[in-house]
């Protein structure tokens, strides 16, 4: 027999048998039902940035069962705020409630056509700026609320519980320079804060001469940026990192505002630093004043190290 004839036969036979399959089961609507499917994520997680434009992601229904879908179906939603409480509770967590004003629904009304198992897509458009508070986390329930036909809804999956953050992101550091610094234990090392290699770094002076704190290293952005804050990563081998420090911010390179003073903890990962209130600048600058000392006896005069230096 060619393979040709044995492949078509298969395919006959796999057909039949799962129609005979569909046909024993008895009573195959008790098996459909609809659901969100965005609601398998528990909470789904939707991070936006800080911006000025309105941001979106999508939500839908689904159909799942043992018959296909005969005829359109029309699912109905909406959003409940008043279901936070109780998922707080059940999962130990304290989320707030989004802000009536930070968020729009497209539309409540999603349809699944004849055959097909996923609605059309419905928008929620996030308001950011104005709307969130940055890093705080807030909870948006959307619930099926009914379906125009006699099909069971999956309580389970009944309410997407979207959980909604609004970040800030790095700025580009392309073309950044290093305004100034207060020692460099070689000539431009400073600029290796900006080289996005956390095995570099800049290190004050300490072979020819070890000047005591406090240290600073200042950066040149180019443009005038709406800081948010700032990060840092210590060196590598966590040796010499900085421990108590300020931060200044200033439009021309040569009158500085205070933004804040910051104690970092000893350990190897980026050091995220926000400040209170948004601050319009072109350079920045970090002042240390004590660091961690790894070893007491060489670490005494208070040289330091730092690999990388942003700002978001």
């Amino acid at each position: 027999m060619r393979p040709f004839t044995i492949v078509f036969m298969v395919a006959i036979s796999s057909t039949i048998f799962g129609s005979c399959q569909k046909e024993l089961i008895s009573n195959q609507d008790q098996y459909s039902k609809i659901y969100i499917p965005q609601a398998i994520e528990i909470p789904a997680v939707r991070d936006f940035q800080m911006a000025d434009d309105i941001q979106y992601f999508t939500f839908g229904a689904g159909y799942g069962g043992v018959a296909d879908l005969t005829s359109e179906i029309s699912v109905y939603f909406k959003d409940d705020l008043s279901l936070i409480d109780q998922y707080n509770e059940k999962h130990q967590t304290n989320y707030l409630p989004m802000p009536a004003g930070a968020y729009t629904l497209s539309g409540t009304e999603a349809q699944i056509e004849t055959g097909k198992t996923n609605s059309n897509a419905l928008k929620v458009g996030v308001k950011t700026v104005g709307g969130l508070e940055p890093l705080k986390e807030y909870l948006l329930p959307i619930s099926i609320a009914e379906v125009n036909k006699d099909i069971t809804v999956n309580e389970n999956l009944r309410t997407a519980y979207f959980l909604i953050k609004g970040t800030y992101f790095d700025f580009d550091r392309s073309d950044w320079s290093i305004h100034a610094v207060s020692s460099e234990d070689n000539v431009e090392i400073g600029l290796r804060v900006l080289d996005g290699n956390t095995s570099t770094m800049w290190h004050t002076a300490w072979r020819n001469g070890v000047p005591n704190p406090p240290h600073f290293i200042a950066l040149d952005m180019k443009k005038e940026m709406a800081m948010h804050g700032i990060y840092m990563w210590p060196d590598h081998r966590n040796t010499q990192a900085p421990k108590n420090i300020d931060i200044h911010v200033s439009k021309d390179g040569q009158n500085w505002t205070l933004v804040g003073n910051y104690t970092l903890p000893n350990v190897i990962q980026r050091h995220t630093l926000y400040f209170d209130t948004t601050h319009l600048a072109k350079y920045f600058k970090i002042t240390i004043h004590t660091v961690h000392a790894a070893n007491p006896i060489n670490d005494a005069k208070g040289v330091t190290r730092i690999t990388e230096i942003g700002a978001f």
